[in-house]
Order: C-alpha cells, then sequence, then structure tokens
C-alpha cells in the first residue's frame, strides 16, 4: 500500500476551509481547557505534597528533640540515684 500525501488543494476538499474561526477555536478551547485544569492540578498535588513533607520532617525533628530530652533527664535521675545511693 501507498502513502499519498496530499496537496493543499485536497485539503480545501476535505473541509478544512469551510470551517469559521469560531468553529476552530470551539475545537481546540475543549483540548486547552482540559490541558490547563490537568496542570493546575497536578501543580496543587505536587504543592500539597511538598507542604506534607514538610510537615512530616518538622514532626520528625520535635519528636528527636523530645526524645533527647527525655534521654537527658533519665540519665539526670539515674545518676542522682546513684550518687544518694552510694553516700548512704
Amino acid at each position: 500500500m501507498r502513502l499519498r500525501i496530499l496537496s493543499p488543494i485536497r485539503w480545501f476538499t476535505l473541509g478544512v476551509a469551510g470551517k469559521t474561526s469560531w468553529e476552530w477555536m470551539k475545537l481546540l478551547l475543549i483540548p486547552l481547557f482540559l490541558t490547563g485544569g490537568a496542570l493546575y492540578l497536578e501543580n496543587q498535588v505536587e504543592r500539597r505534597q511538598e507542604r506534607i513533607a514538610a510537615e512530616r520532617y518538622e514532626q520528625e525533628a520535635q519528636i528527636a528533640a523530645e526524645r533527647a530530652k527525655q534521654e537527658t533527664l533519665t540519665s539526670y535521675f539515674e545518676q542522682t540515684k546513684e550518687l544518694l545511693l552510694s553516700e548512704n
């Protein structure tokens, strides 16, 4: 099977020439709006994921700081207990 290349004259016979600018605009606006909407939603999802990751990082840092404080306090109490028991 041989492919034929359509000449510019042949395009006019396919109904392209009779389209008005309003018809072309209606034809192209829907894909443009859908593409724009998809890009907007993708951007929103990405921003939300970044915010969630930042919040998670902050929570993990707070937990680590609390754990360090708890370990320091436990160590202090153990040392105080040993000192009190060894002196008496």
